[in-house]
Formats: structure tokens, sequence, C-alpha cells
């Protein structure tokens, strides 16, 4: 497994996924920033109508995007890997025609919608600034869509760039507005502003890799047949998987509990989702994709998946672990010590899922597995789950409160989570690294047992849990270096990457 792996990643891998690291954690610590701006300024009524208003943007991404991102991902890589940059840029234009018509008729349908829904959700606010979410909403898709033909092409340097600017535009912003005291339509003005700088700097990136490459005519039937399939079959998928995201349950909580129970809900999700984001495992998720491509275009031989396919389960696990027991001993302090109880009754909320999103994570290789075969109808049948979960959250949100709501969701990824191992099966035979996962484990049990004690002797004070933190943190890479999960090829093939031999775990 060695030398293929580390010819591979020479080749397009390791680097693009060392700088989405980079520019991940530089976001994440910006997107950080703001979301404890928002927090510690905002009302919980205001901070649960932000919730909801952002929420509304998940829409686009579920239902407006029609499938096309994730199958410019899956595609542009095999017409590079063919020489057929002709085909990738007649495609792209296609794809940007689509989501431009359906974009402006969503715009146009909000004005005569915004009175209704506002009724419904019993928010106010929706009556006026409806349009101008469907328009934020709108270049979500194309941000979407430049985001992964960048990550398709293996410029994700620039992206990481234009993220973590865009990022810093938009904390800026914020601070500005909370300054002011102005109101929260100005926040979503700003978010709006930020869409439209990124979007304008991702297609003039993409313009000019493809500069001098001629659209064809006619797209090959047989490549626009594929590509109509894959988005069509992927489109349903993303319909219905918006019954996993977290703005279906910003929905029914304000529906059922009001604005207050929602902005408490979404402190709790915004944090676990916070940590899913920042993981390495998923860094690297716009990087695994088109090298699972490209490999599989090159070789048609399923070793090399199998391999990276327990290798990239070992990686996302060595940092899910430790970080879900962190969130369940470390929780209560950060919320009493950052908050003063604001959002206390989150905190059960947010240790549940936490455990519910590491679960998640490892759902992740095998859809792209699905996507590999373009067998993504076996994602879509995964999602059936959804009934289930539809029918416990409402029936648990009316009788449990938020925590009904994180109980439903993490029941029904672990179903989720099964029936994903059913499928994969039936396309490789893959094997997951159990003797790593059982030492990973140990070393996450030690770094909590450490937690416990440090935990009982720490003030209420943020210094001291920034101390027991990092601590928990040395604690865990000590064990990590004794009680090694990665195999010695494995150790040299990542810090082949790093270009340093640091990584001895």
């Amino acid at each position: 497994m060695e030398n293929t792996l580390k010819d591979n990643i020479r080749h397009i891998g390791m680097r693009s996924a060392v700088s989405n690291y980079i520019g991940k954690t530089l976001m994440v610590i910006v997107e950080a920033g703001i979301f404890i701006l928002v927090t510690k300024k905002l009302m919980i009524n205001d901070y649960g109508t932000y919730s909801f208003l952002i929420a509304t943007f998940a829409f686009f991404t579920f239902f407006a995007s029609l499938g096309i991102p994730y199958a410019l991902l899956r595609f542009i890589p095999e017409y590079i890997e063919h020489g057929k940059k002709d085909t990738a840029i007649s495609i792209i234009r296609l794809s940007l025609y689509a989501i431009t018509a359906l974009g402006v008729l969503l715009i146009v349908c909000s004005f005569f919608t915004a009175d209704k829904i506002s009724i419904i959700f019993k928010i106010a606010l929706l009556k006026k600034l409806f349009p101008l979410i469907v328009l934020i909403g709108t270049f979500y898709i194309v941000i979407r869509t430049g985001g992964e033909i960048l990550n398709a092409l293996f410029l994700q340097p620039f992206r990481n760039i234009c993220q973590v600017l865009g990022s810093l535009i938009k904390l800026f912003s914020f601070v500005f507005i909370f300054q002011y005291g102005l109101s929260v339509g100005w926040l979503l003005a700003a978010i709006a502003a930020v869409s439209i700088l990124q979007s304008l700097a991702y297609f003039g990136r993409i313009y000019i890799y493809f500069r001098g490459v001629k659209p064809q005519k006619i797209v090959p039937k047989t490549d626009l047949r594929r590509f109509s399939v894959f988005s069509a079959k992927e489109y349903l998928y993303i319909a219905t998987a918006f019954f996993w995201d977290m703005s279906f349950d910003i929905y029914v909580i304000t529906y059922l509990l009001g604005a207050v129970s929602a902005g408490i809900f979404n402190f709790a999700a915004s944090i676990s989702f916070f940590l899913l984001h920042w993981s390495p495992g998923i860094v690297l998720q716009s990087v695994v994709l088109p090298l699972f491509v490209r490999e599989h275009t090159k070789r048609k031989d399923s070793t090399f998946l199998k391999n990276i396919f327990g290798f990239y389960n070992k990686f996302k696990a060595f940092f899910a672990f430790p970080a879900v027991f962190g969130v369940w001993l470390l929780a209560d302090k950060f919320e009493l010590i950052v908050y003063q109880n604001k959002f206390a009754p989150a905190v059960l909320a947010l240790r549940i899922l936490a455990f519910s999103v590491m679960l998640q994570t490892f759902t992740i290789p095998m859809r792209d597995i699905f996507n590999v075969f373009e067998k993504n109808e076996f994602s879509l049948y995964c999602n059936s789950v959804i009934i289930y979960r539809v029918i416990a959250s409402f029936v648990l949100i009316k009788h449990f409160g938020i925590i009904g709501a994180a109980y439903a969701y993490g029941t029904s990824m672990v179903i989720y989570f099964l029936i994903h191992l059913v499928f994969i099966n039936r396309i490789i035979k893959v094997h997951y690294p159990v003797q790593a996962f059982i030492k990973i484990l140990v070393n996450s049990l030690v770094m909590a047992l450490s937690l416990i004690i440090l935990k009982h002797f720490m003030n209420n004070d943020l210094g001291w849990l920034l101390v027991v933190a990092i601590s928990g943190v040395l604690v865990y890479l000590f064990m990590s270096y004794i009680n090694k999960p990665f195999k010695k090829e494995e150790r040299s093939l990542i810090n082949t990457a790093l270009g340093i031999p640091i990584w001895q775990f």
C-alpha cells in the first residue's frame, strides 16, 4: 500500500489536503469568533430568529442545487484525466445556466410567498427579509458549485484563501453592525455581500484555469447522459438528505416550541458541527473523492480503494474519538465560563449531538465509494431512514423538547450507518481497522480520565478551561505516541505529505 499511496499523494493528493486543513483551521477560528460574537450579543429570542433565518439557506443547499455541485466534483476529475477539458467547461457552462435560471425563478416567487411563510412560523421579520434570504440562498448554490469545481481541479489553496477572507470580512462587518446597534437584517446584508464577492472570486479563478479552452458546441450524448443521470440521483439524495440537516430540527422546534427553544438547540448544533467541519477527516473530503475517482479511472482496481478506505477511517477516528470525550466532559464548564448559564439547557443536547455527528463522519467514506462506482442510488436507499427520523423528531420534540430532537437525530444516525454498511459490501468488501480503533479508544479513555481529575481542581475561569483542555490534548498525544494506532508505513505516508517527520503516532 505504501508505494502506491505515496505515488498518488505526491501526484495530486496531500499537498491539497494540508492546504485544506490550514485553511479550514483559520476559517473555523474566525467562524468561532463570529459564533461567540452573535451568541453573546443577541438575546436568546433574537438568536433563535437569526438561527431560523440562517437555517432557511439550507433549503437552497438541499432543494435548489439540482444535484449539480457534487456531480461536478465526481466527473470533472475524470474529464481532466482523459484530457477532455472542452467537455468539462461545457458541462460547467450548462450547469451554471440551470442554476441561474432556477435562482431567478425562486427570487421572483419569494415576493409572493414571504407573507404566508412569516405567518406559518410566526416570525414577522420574514415578511420583509425573505427575498434577501432567497438571494443569499441562490448565491450559496453558486458558491457551492464553484467550490466543488475548484476541489475537482485540486485548486483548494485558492478556495481556502477565499473562504478565510470571506469569513474575516463577515466578522468585521458583524462587529461594526453590533457596535452601532443595527438590526438582524443588516447581518443578512453583510452575508449577502460576502456571498457575491466569494462567487465572483471562485468563477474568476475557474475562468483562468480554462482560459483558451473552447467549449463544445454539442456535449457528447454519452457524457451528458451520465452527468444528468448522476445529477438526478444526487438531487433525489440531497433533497431527502434535508431531513438530516439541523435546519430541519430548527424548523420543527420553531413551529412547536418557539424561537427561544430554536436558539438554544442551534447553540448545541452549531458547536457540534464546528467540531465536525474542523475534523481533519472532513477537511480531507474534498481531496479524497477526486483522488478516488482519478485512481479508479486509471486503474480499475478496487485494492487501492480498500486500502485508502481503511486508512481514511482510521485517520477520522484518531480525531473524532477524543473530541467526543472532550465535549462530554468539558461542555458544561465551557457554557458556564463563557455564557454564565445563558445556554445551560443546551449542554445535554450538545453531548448527544457530539456523539451523533462523530458517527456521521464514518458514513462519508462509504458514500464516496458509492459515487466512484456511480451507485449513488445506494445513498438514496440509505435515506429511507428519514421516515423514522421525521416521525421521531415530531414525537420526541413535542414530549421532550430539544433533548428529544437530539435523541431523534442520534438514533436515526445509528440506523443510517448500519444501512450504509449493508450496501457498501454489495460493491466491495471493506474492512475497518478494528485493532487501531481499540488503541485510539484506549488512548481517548486515558485522556478522559485525566480531564476528570483536572476538572475536579479547576476554577470557573477561561484560563483554567484552556489549561485543562490543552492538558487533555497533550495526554492524548503522549498516549498515542506510546500506544501507536498507525503502522510504520502509514506514519511515513503522513510525514511525506507534511514534509516533516512529526507524525509519530
